[in-house]
């Protein structure tokens, strides 16, 4: 941009003379005003030259004289008229009313910053009032308002208001000012203001205003301008600027590519969608042949990058590159004269091979082709690049072809990762897939990278997700298969193995479970049969030196708080061990404070300890409690989670606070000398009103800093920073350190794992070191990055504290071992010192715990693991048992371990007879015989100590038995002919379940470990036959049992769902979903003799919650089986909230089948299996043999939908047993599928609709008819599974009301009361088949009844005899069904005749004094605001009359003629509800519309009013007389009520006498006048007239001027009534705000303008019309409004 270019763009006046575009500037001159009032005196204003009318009509209003006009004086960038000016040119008779609108839009605009929805409502309702009085002011308006939020910055609100402006010219059909038009469009197009589609109707409107020529160049300098301002060309330009040339008698082609060719190297273009570069893919390919710049362009605007649904689009840009023949100027620079690319290649191509993993065969060959270039070039090649919160990953075979090519590759940035996905593929569709790696593994710079990326490769990968479901396919291999004949990749292999084996050699406690898991989950039968000598190193390894190893450093519960403890136990009080919502262990160092919710006791850090009441209101739980010198700060919080606290000193004056006060447990404190203590914000002092707040802070004993994260936004990183801070306000003063901070050269102490502080009481002598009266350590990052630590008493570590795969941790301290004087490193590895802390061996090479507060593991004998600081406060328990730790033999810890492996199993056996019992909620399980031996050798040591031993000793032991298990179970496989075989089986049926959709028995239970579908199931199997006993089994993460019922349909349905998967993938692959049809035929299940029944149930002791649920813990997917007598049970646990723990299969061969012993169970249902092994292997051998898709042809859907009267879609989706139904999608059905039916999208969406509304096991039925037998619909003549179909339909379909799916789909959009929640439309369409015997609608006693709810405590109203009531939603159903009928049917349609039944029920429901509505919900809760707002039975006293006690429930009630109502002030909500039988006049209805007025604050949930209107609607006179008129007696058939003709002839007449117009034109302006949705192809079909009857028409109204022709979005028309026009949202039209009083007869007034939802006639078509016309005979004819004015003051 030049500088003339940005002083305009900037706002700037430039010399008058100055050289500038004449159509984007304007002169300025000098324009001099005078007043009679201020006699000689002028007034100067410099305006533009072109606008100085407007100018002059301004001062005009206010007095002025004619000015005196200058010279040009300044050059300006092109301004447009602003909204008031345009106001005083075009309309100055209504300049007040202008004005008076310019203020009102000022105050709106003072919000659109802050609350721009809200100011844009405000906007609205301005435009409405314009629109029904001053129309032409639209478009300028809006374009105001939409400049209010440009200057804002807000694109949207500005963009989506000059498609209004655009809009208001075509809905009014308004003369646009061309010019003006021109210049807004530009001014907001260059902004990045205006969608495609809005630009897109513009080049419309420009067609209809300009010459054609001068249409084009008008949108063609726009294009330019936009594009080179930096937004991208909209997908649809290319379309629209070729219809645009062609329109101007041009070469459209040549235009384009011309275009194309000025604009390519804008950078916008980078930016464009592909649909439209393959809008212009030929003109692309013409531009090419002729132009190498151009190509390098397309090359410059190569960015890949993926969809929002990951959708890689690179692939595809690069095939039209390759299209178009651009790649030819890559493999050589300078190719035919091409200039330079502008950046090196492989900076270039580097973006290519980082974006996506696999790389893509074609990423391959281009790689290939480009190696000559690379090499020449010699730039580095960066395969990643850091980038935040994403995993960076190289393709191992791009990293090693790379290197293999002798290409120079960049250094990998820390943290990145090797990916073999594409390297074990099976498919290896190029020369680089699934190389050995050899020249990677010598690069010294990956090699480690490899070694820690071989995990994932290891890993058995059980399939890749494909929309929602994990399918297996054939395309990846195993590692052994993968890497069998490649010698670099086995020695990888072998090298990640020993690595493995050596840290487990050298492992403590925790690295040991660590290592523990990685080599469980890497480990195949093939790496122990092709390294024999590391298998022999594994066999060989004694896992009881791990004990010896961690034993023999150091117990965290050698290490104890004896005052504390003492503490505890005295008052027994129970502390919960790990838990996020209560605690009762608060920390304000060096204080403890420990409560059981009545009292509080503080444990100085001297032993000290005092007690102290505690006065919590009912129904709350107390969060923390921090102590400030002797009194306590108590935050806490009630049912509805608001917060409070409260000083002990002043119990009675609680005070509201947020959450942060709250969740903070922990936290240093330093006492200051005047009474205040500091814990890092400010001193606070006892009684202050505001809550005690922590912050991370420093303090030399004189100075305070404070340790905080700061956003940066150059890096947009949050960054700890230090500073000092003042100690009485917490005010920052400056930057700085504590001197002991301070380093030298690049080294800096990092805060947040350093801590300063004096030493407090207690502390003279630490563990973790003091010195003269300080408690500190530093730890110091180098400017290498490395780290080390510094005790304030000189003790140092500064080794590397490598933790397996977790990286390099952080020394954060060096705890004292007891019985020595040697050191125990201690890291973190969390973000702050106190996180998780590791602790190490003295040597620093394992980790022997991890240690994180107030949880148990490796701290069984601590009766709290306080953080870190409090270790300050640690005693050993017993030196000389200390010392006799650090000399354990190797026999020692063999002995425990076996007493401990005893004690294991022995408690399994005990969960298995008694599953509620509750080990986790203990420091650790009982383990008698471990303990007796730990005492038996430390029999001075005290009881926590011994404890603590045994516990670390029981988790290392109950990990060391899984792990010797895994690999007896590895060595066995070894022997096998080919050991991987049945593991690789195992996962192909794995993954071949989830094609099944079967239910899981946990949310996050795709894999787990120790769980194996195929394992568990074989077990199973050889359990139920009696070839293996009662007891544990292998787990499953599939709740399997519903395959014994109604395989053949599940079959059916499995077979869909992969097809449709592999179809919406584009994938050749199979997806391998009979696996587990064929593996369970196999099984014989289906054969056994026996009855099977399954169940859900909970162990016969489990405890129930506060809520009333079940409370035992389960383990998902783990299993076992029980045998009593002839019965036998398979248990499966569930983790799945609000169900039952367990699901049960029983197998009984007894006549009387029991329940499990130990057990109640519930929703007892047998499983009758109906098919055998035989026939399920026939039918998975038919399956598997399909090439095609198994569908029936067009012809066949339509004869079967012919007989039972249904749609072709609907009897396809029964075919294809419901695919996808469930889905959200409208175009839910792959399309390969659906084209091959015949269907469109929107049949297939109404029959998804209409089967959705029947029973579910109706539905069920009909698709299980065509799978009857299993291979009906496999075979050659489809006759047999349709005849199946068509008896099962005939035999079960019940009475329903007769719609079809398109009147079912519109019913269901009408009744959808919001975007997630729909009525029951099989429920209503049973109900209006036959209503005088349909439950729901008979009278019958109702009333307001509180109960607890499945969850929470609720109210509802219900049937007294417990029977079920109708809910008003339904019954407002019901008026829309009446209205779908009325509105949508014609004359003779079967629906009509039912209706008068359905509308008598209705009426004598209401009619009954028994019949009870709800009205409203009111929640009342301040959640701590200022004002408080009443409790709900204040209330209801207050607001309806005085309650009466309910004797049985927690609620106060009140009865009245009109209104039932109850309160409940322990949920916060009040239920009112109403007798319609009551509601007789309009007292009654002002007394109910008053309670509906009631405003409770925007923040409060009321819930839905739609009770009152609905029945206001249903007892109205209009509706009632529905009742004969919608027979449509005397009709024709196929004749339309909505013809006035047929209803009201002599309206028809009148008009046509009145305005002298023909019967045509007379009819259609009565159905203009009347009737709500009259679009044209409803005019065709109400009138039964051609197209060219109707244009004839339409000519005479308009040329009467009796309407308007006009363009409204989603009008379906384009003559409308002049005045006011209503915008409504789908499924209703919008229509003429002057039709809507006129809709419905009622003889109530509601507020409401749609009782029923939306513009339906609820009233007969012949009173309509009539109603109509005579508001227009009598003057209130539809019409715009007269502009209204305020009067001027005097």
């Amino acid at each position: 941009m030049t500088t003339v270019a940005t002083r305009l763009a900037a706002g700037g006046l430039l010399p008058a003379k100055t050289k500038t575009d004449k159509a984007t500037t304007e002169s300025i001159v000098a324009r001099t005003y005078h007043h009679p009032a201020l006699n000689s005196r002028a007034v100067v204003r410099l305006a533009s030259d072109r606008l100085g009318e407007a100018e002059d009509l301004a001062m005009d209003f206010l007095g002025f004289e004619t000015p005196e006009v200058s010279k040009p004086v300044a050059v300006q960038q092109r301004r447009i008229l602003s909204f008031a000016a345009w106001a005083l040119i075009n309309d100055p008779d209504n300049a007040r009313f202008a004005l008076d609108l310019v203020k009102q839009m000022k105050k709106v605009a003072r919000r659109a910053k802050s609350k721009p929805g809200h100011a844009w409502d405000s906007y609205t309702e301005i435009a409405q009032e314009l629109g029904r009085s001053a129309r032409h002011f639209l478009p300028p308006y809006w374009e105001e308002v939409g400049r209010t939020y440009k200057d804002l910055g807000n694109q949207t609100y500005a963009g989506r208001a000059l498609s209004k402006s655009l809009e208001a010219e075509r809905v009014h059909a308004l003369e646009s000012d061309r010019e003006r038009r021109r210049d807004v469009v530009l001014e907001f197009a260059l902004s990045g203001c205006l969608a495609g589609k809005a630009l897109s109707e513009y080049s419309s409107d420009l067609q209809d205003q300009y010459p054609p020529k001068e249409a084009f160049e008008i949108f063609r300098d726009l294009c330019t301008r936009r594009t080179r301002g930096g937004m991208a060309p909209w997908a649809n330009l290319a379309k629209d600027f070729m219809k645009m040339a062609k329109a101007a008698d041009l070469n459209a082609d040549e235009e384009l590519e011309g275009w194309l060719e000025s604009v390519v190297e804008a950078p916008a273009m980078g930016r464009v969608s592909q649909q439209f570069w393959k809008s212009c893919s030929k003109h692309c390919e013409r531009i090419v042949a002729r132009s190498p710049a151009f190509a390098i362009g397309l090359l410059q605007l190569t960015k890949p990058a993926d969809d929002y649904y990951d959708n890689d689009k690179t692939d595809t840009w690069l095939d039209l590159l390759d299209r178009w023949g651009v790649l030819e100027y890559l493999w050589e620079d300078g190719y035919q004269g091409a200039p330079p690319l502008g950046e090196p290649v492989a900076v270039w191509f580097g973006r290519l091979l980082r974006e996506k993993r696999p790389a893509s065969k074609r990423i391959l060959e281009m790689f290939q082709k480009l190696i000559p270039r690379l090499r020449k070039e010699n730039v580095p090649l960066s395969l990643a690049e850091p980038r935040r919160y994403y995993c960076m990953h190289i393709d191992v075979d791009v990293l090693e072809a790379a290197l293999a090519n002798q290409i120079p590759v960049a250094d990998p940035p820390e943290g990145v990762e090797i990916d073999f996905q594409g390297w074990l593929c099976k498919e290896q569709d190029y020369e680089f897939r699934n190389q050995d790696i050899v020249c990677a593994s010598q690069d010294e710079r990956f090699h480690d990278i490899l070694l820690k990326s071989l995990d994932s490769a290891l890993m058995p990968h059980h399939g890749q997700r494909v929309y929602g479901a994990y399918v297996q396919t054939e395309d990846q291999l195993n590692f052994p298969q993968a890497a069998k004949d490649r010698p670099g990749v086995k020695e990888l292999w072998r090298q990640h193995l020993s690595g493995m084996i050596d840290e487990l050699e050298l492992s403590g406690a925790a690295s040991f479970v660590d290592i523990r898991l990685r080599l469980i989950s890497t480990l195949w039968p093939e790496t122990l049969s092709t390294f024999p000598e590391l298998a022999s190193r594994l066999t060989d390894f004694n896992p009881v030196e791990v004990i010896q190893r961690t034993l023999q450093a150091g117990v965290i519960d050698e290490y104890g708080l004896p005052e504390l403890e003492e503490a505890i136990e005295q008052n027994e009080i129970k502390l919960p061990l790990s838990s996020y919502r209560h605690y009762n262990c608060s920390l304000t160092f060096p204080d403890v404070i420990l409560h059981d919710g009545t009292h509080a006791w503080v444990v100085r850090g001297t032993g000290e300890t005092t007690q102290q009441e505690l006065h919590v209101p009912k129904d709350c739980a107390v969060n923390s409690i921090k102590l400030v010198g002797d009194d306590l700060a108590v935050g806490y919080h009630d049912k509805s989670w608001s917060y409070y606290f409260y000083w002990t000193s002043a119990p009675d004056q609680p005070r509201s606070v947020d959450h942060t006060f709250s969740y903070f447990r922990d936290c240093l404190a330093v006492p200051c000398a005047d009474g205040g203590v500091f814990l890092g914000d400010r001193i606070i002092y006892p009684g202050d009103k505001k809550p005690p707040v922590s912050f991370l802070f420093f303090h030399d004993g004189t100075r305070f800093w404070r340790c905080n994260q700061e956003y940066d936004e150059v890096s947009g990183e949050f960054n700890w920073k230090l500073y000092e801070v003042d100690a009485q306000t917490g005010k920052k003063l400056r930057d700085s350190l504590p001197a002991w901070f301070e380093t030298e050269n690049r080294d800096q102490v990092v805060g947040y794992f350093s801590q300063l502080i004096p030493a407090a009481a207690g502390c003279a002598e630490t563990p973790l070191g003091t010195q003269d009266g300080m408690l500190g350590w530093k730890v110091v990052q180098r400017g290498d990055g490395s780290y080390y630590g510094e005790g304030i008493d000189g003790r140092r570590w500064d080794q590397p504290l490598l933790d397996g795969r977790h990286g390099v941790q952080v020394p954060v301290g060096l705890l004292k071992q007891p019985g020595t004087d040697s050191y125990l490193p201690v890291s973190t590895m969390g973000e702050t010192r106190e996180d998780v802390n590791c602790l190490w061996d003295p040597t620093g090479s394992t980790v022997i715990a991890r240690l994180q507060p107030f949880a148990t593991p490796y701290a069984a004998g601590q009766c709290v693991l306080l953080p870190m600081t409090y270790w300050h406060l640690f005693q050993p328990r017993h030196e000389a048992s200390s010392r006799k730790l650090r000399k354990i033999s190797l026999k020692q810890c063999q002995t425990f371990f076996e007493e401990a492996e005893q004690d294991l199993n022995q408690i399994k056996a005990e969960q298995l007879k008694d599953r509620t019992l509750k080990y986790d909620e203990l420091p650790m399980p009982p383990m008698p015989k471990l303990v007796a031996a730990v005492k038996k050798f430390l029999p001075q040591a005290p009881e926590r100590m011994v404890t603590g031993v045994a516990g670390v000793v029981g988790e290392v032991a109950s990990h060391i038995v899984g792990f010797k298990n895994k690999l007896d179970e590895l060595i066995t496989s070894v022997d096998q002919e080919d050991p991987g075989s049945e593991i690789t089986s195992e996962q192909t049926i794995e993954a071949a379940s989830h094609s099944w959709n079967l239910p899981r028995p946990g949310y996050y239970s795709f894999s787990k470990e120790g769980t194996s579908l195929t394992k568990h199931l074989t077990a199973v199997a050889k359990f139920l036959k009696g070839e293996s006993p009662a007891g544990p089994l292998p787990g499953s993460q599939i709740i399997w049992y519903q395959l014994l019922e109604g395989i053949r349909l599940q079959s059916w349905r499995a077979y869909w769902r992969a097809s449709a998967s592999q179809l919406q993938e584009k994938s050749s692959t199979q997806v391998l979903w009979f696996e587990l049809l064929k593996f369970w035929s196999e099984l014989g299940l289906v054969d056994l003799p026996g009855q099977f029944a399954v169940m859900q149930g909970y162990p016969a002791k489990a405890p129930k919650n506060q809520r009333g649920q079940i409370d035992v813990e389960t383990n998902a997917g783990e299993a076992y089986s029980i045998q009593k007598g002839k019965d036998l049970f398979v248990v499966l646990e569930c983790e799945r909230y609000g169900q039952l723990p367990y699901e049960i299969l029983r197998y009984s061969t007894a006549k009387t089948p029991g329940k499990p012993p130990g057990i109640n169970v519930e929703n007892i249902r047998e499983l009758k299996p109906d098919v055998q092994s035989k026939e399920l292997k026939a039918l998975a051998e038919t399956m598997q043999e399909q090439d095609e898709l198994v569908l029936p042809t067009p012809g066949e859907l339509k004869s079967v939908a012919e007989k039972l009267g249904v749609s072709a879609a609907e009897i396809a989706l029964i075919w294809l047993a419901g695919l996808k139904m469930d889905s959200y999608e409208h175009n839910f059905l792959p399309s390969e599928i659906r084209k091959k039916l015949g269907l469109k999208v929107t049949e297939v969406s109404a029959a998804a609709l209409s089967l959705k509304n029947l029973n579910e096991d109706l539905f069920e039925k009909l698709c299980e008819s065509i799978v009857t037998p299993a291979t009906a619909p496999f075979a050659e003549d489809r006759g047999p599974a349709f005849e199946s179909l068509i008896q099962t339909w005939e035999t079960s379909m019940p009475r329903r009301l007769p719609l079809d799916a398109d009147l079912q789909k519109k019913l269901s959009a009408i009744a959808k009361q919001s975007a997630w929640h729909r009525g029951s439309q099989e429920l209503l369409l049973n109900l209006a088949a036959d209503p005088a015997k349909h439950p729901l609608l008979q009278p019958q006693e109702m009333q307001i009844e509180y109960s607890k709810g499945d969850f929470y405590p609720e109210m509802n109203i219900v049937a007294k005899k417990q029977e079920e009531a109708i809910d008003v939603e339904l019954l407002r159903s019901t008026a829309q069904l009446v209205g779908l009928i009325h509105n949508f049917t014609p004359a003779d349609h079967e629906a009509r005749a039912l209706m008068p039944a359905l509308m008598k029920q209705v009426t004598k429901l209401l009619k009954s004094p028994k019949t009870l509505f709800l009205l409203r919900p009111l929640f009342l809760h301040d959640y701590g605001a200022k004002k408080k707002l009443p409790t709900p039975e204040e209330w209801l006293s207050q607001n309806l009359g005085k309650g009466k006690k309910d004797k049985k429930q927690p609620i106060l009630r009140y009865d009245d003629e009109l209104i039932s109502a109850a309160a409940c002030d322990s949920i916060y909500r009040v239920l009112i509800a109403f007798h319609p039988a009551a509601l007789k006049g309009p007292a009654e209805l002002n007394r109910l519309q008053g309670i509906l007025n009631y405003h409770v604050g925007e923040d409060y949930y009321s819930g839905r009013h739609n009770g009152l209107q609905t029945v206001v609607l249903l007892m109205s006179p209009g509706f009632r007389k529905l009742e004969k008129s919608i027979l449509a007696s005397g009709s024709e058939p196929d004749q339309w009520l909505q013809n006035p003709l047929l209803t009201a002839p002599d309206v028809v007449a009148e008009i046509q006498k009145k305005y002298k117009i023909s019967e045509d034109a007379a009819v259609l302006y009565a159905q203009l006048l009347a009737l709500p949705d009259p679009s044209t192809a409803n005019l065709r079909t109400w009138n039964g007239l051609t197209p060219a009857r109707v244009k004839k028409a339409v000519a005479e109204l308009i040329d009467k001027e009796l309407v308007l022709e006009a363009k409204r979005a989603r009008a379906g028309r384009n003559i409308f009534l002049p005045g006011e026009w209503t915008e409504l949202k789908t499924p209703w039209l919008p229509l003429e705000t002057w039709k809507i009083e006129h809709l419905v007869e009622l003889d109530l007034e509601l507020s409401v303008p749609f009782p029923a939802g939306g513009p339906l006639v609820l009233r007969p078509f012949d009173e309509l019309f009539t109603a109509a016309w005579e508001r227009v005979k009598a003057g209130d004819e539809p019409r715009y409004e007269e502009v209204k004015r305020k009067r001027s003051r005097k």
